[in-house]
């Protein structure tokens, strides 16, 4: 007998009479490309996840389904790794603020984020200040889409609640894939000092 078809068959008795192992077979890669790459599911790959799932209710009464639910499981997994290749890269993105040094207490300031891709696709992102918690941001996030090669200018205002020297020291980006099967979350060094004196 064919080794491979043996081996084929022992990890399938295996799983089978194991499915806490099977789980752990399937997670270990997700659970590794979030520690180590800071790569997350998206929506797209949980609603399309859960069409398999859904699918193997059937099976307790219809076992001809099984070959049509590993098809899927197996169309969807390789979906998902040929968008995992799509995600743009950290160093497609650089960042600048532009922001006075001194502030005045309980007053709004302007602040311009300049967003620099260097990428040949167009790319969505997510984008967030690191604003201390004692400013009133507004609006606190963006969502935008980023054209290929493209110079895009951001404008927000923050209000400081508190007197006293605060250090913005970084800018926060959510990569997204190009289906949105994946997320990946970055943070940009930007270092700013804001001096917050009461308004006179």
């Amino acid at each position: 007998m064919n080794p491979w078809l043996d081996l084929i068959q022992n990890t399938r008795e295996l799983l089978r009479g194991n499915p806490f192992l099977l789980l752990v077979l399937i997670t270990l890669p997700l659970l590794a490309t979030a520690y180590f790459r800071r790569i997350y599911p998206g929506k797209q790959f949980v609603l399309w996840a859960l069409l398999p799932c859904a699918l193997t209710l059937p099976l307790i009464l219809h076992r001809e389904l099984l070959s049509v639910v590993i098809a899927l499981d197996l169309a969807v997994a390789l979906f998902a790794i040929a968008d995992l290749v799509s995600l743009p890269k950290e160093h497609e993105f650089s960042i600048e603020r532009g922001c006075q040094r001194i502030a005045s207490l309980r007053q709004k300031h302007h602040v311009v984020l300049t967003v620099i891709h260097t990428g040949h696709r167009a790319r969505r992102v997510g984008l967030q200040d690191g604003i201390p918690q004692e400013f009133e941001v507004t609006p606190s996030r963006f969502h935008l889409t980023l054209g290929p090669r493209s110079r895009t200018t951001l404008h927000y205002e923050f209000k400081p609640l508190r007197r006293g020297a605060f250090v913005l020291e970084r800018i926060y980006l959510r990569l997204q894939s190009r289906f949105g099967f994946w997320q990946r979350y970055v943070e940009k060094p930007v270092r700013s000092t804001i001096n917050v004196y009461p308004d006179m």
